[in-house]
């Protein structure tokens, strides 16, 4: 990672110099030094044109540290926190064509020219700073720590020190940068946001605050498990339509047709739970998550190389039962066109 040890980033950092090198390097630190602080996530958002969004995430910190609990959406953690947000979106840099985006979903947004930036963040800052000590909070903080250093640098001044939650959530977990949706599940962090059908580009201030959900659970929780994508398989984002690239196809559900185990609604975890029978690409349905109301994953889909790989997983995993749930394989095999 850029930010670990002891190489220089590829920025200059002689402006901000006081700030980066307070850094809170591991998580013994950081549950020493966010008592009494206010945690301030960044997060940044770039289009072609440079910086287009800026989220900032508030939440402050008593004498007791922030708590996660487990099974429960990030609406609630931002609500039950009074975790504060705010979206800066740079005039011209706000695609105006409809995109798959996140919806913003919490807090205030503030549209600014590209130079009231600065300012913009600085009188936001200003207004928390008489309440004391800040930390600023973000999940791989090279892009937001580049961006201070060239365009703002007299933010940093607000901050007492930093903590990249990356490089603890690897410290805790093992696995070398892990993501941050990856880490909010194996929190049981519900997201109906980031479970919706489809690749959508994240919102800064939402990311914030997943950062500082993330966070509570890094000094709160007793454990939890990242799972580690095994080499070459193909994390799809929806069900694929039959067809001869996936040809040798199996469909999971249960026999009584609930939702299947919560814990694994990631095709990423799907692939890390079924890696020893050697999946070429893997994806589950998220229907439920685009409703208000979740109704969890019904189905798992996986695709192998050959009918024996299928065979094998189908004998193996057909009437198997998992987290109390009787799972069904039905298998698929679509025939190959042959050019006459």
């Amino acid at each position: 990672m850029i930010l670990k040890g002891s190489g220089q980033p590829r920025f200059r950092t002689i402006h901000i110099g006081t700030l980066w090198k307070s850094k809170i390097p591991d998580l013994k630190t950081l549950k020493e030094r966010i008592l009494s602080s206010l945690l301030v996530a960044l997060d940044i958002e770039s289009s072609v044109q440079g910086v287009s969004e800026i989220g900032l995430a508030f939440l402050r910190v008593h004498e007791q540290e922030p708590q996660l609990c487990g099974d429960s959406a990030l609406q609630t953690f931002h609500s039950q926190n009074k975790v504060q947000t705010y979206t800066i979106q740079v005039l011209d840099r706000v695609p105006k064509k409809k995109t798959s985006r996140e919806a913003i979903k919490y807090g205030t947004v503030v549209l600014v020219d590209v130079e009231e930036v600065g300012p913009t963040i600085t009188q936001i800052l200003s207004a928390f700073n008489h309440n004391g000590y800040l930390i600023l909070v973000g999940f791989n903080l090279y892009t937001e720590f580049r961006w201070i250093s060239q365009d703002c640098p007299s933010l940093s001044e607000f901050f007492a020190a930093w903590v990249d939650i990356q490089e603890i959530a690897s410290e805790r977990s093992g696995v070398l940068r892990p993501g941050l949706i990856d880490t909010m599940d194996a929190m049981h962090m519900l997201d109906r946001q980031v479970g919706s059908k489809g690749p959508r580009m994240h919102r800064a201030s939402n990311d914030a605050t997943r950062c500082l959900a993330v966070l509570s659970g890094l000094v709160s929780l007793d454990s939890f498990t990242i799972p580690k994508t095994p080499p070459g398989v193909l994390l799809l984002a929806e069900l694929p339509r039959p067809s001869s690239n996936h040809p040798f196809t199996a469909r999971i559900t249960t026999t009584d047709g609930s939702v299947l185990p919560s814990e694994f609604k990631t095709p990423r975890s799907l692939s890390t739970l079924f890696a020893e029978y050697e999946p070429k690409a893997v994806a589950l349905n998220s229907r439920g998550f685009r409703s208000s109301k979740s109704n969890g994953v019904r189905v798992w889909w996986l695709s192998f190389s050959t009918i024996e790989s299928l065979e094998r997983f189908t004998i193996r995993m057909d009437g198997s039962s998992l987290s109390g749930k009787s799972l069904v394989v039905e298998s698929s095999i679509t025939p190959l066109k042959i050019d006459e």
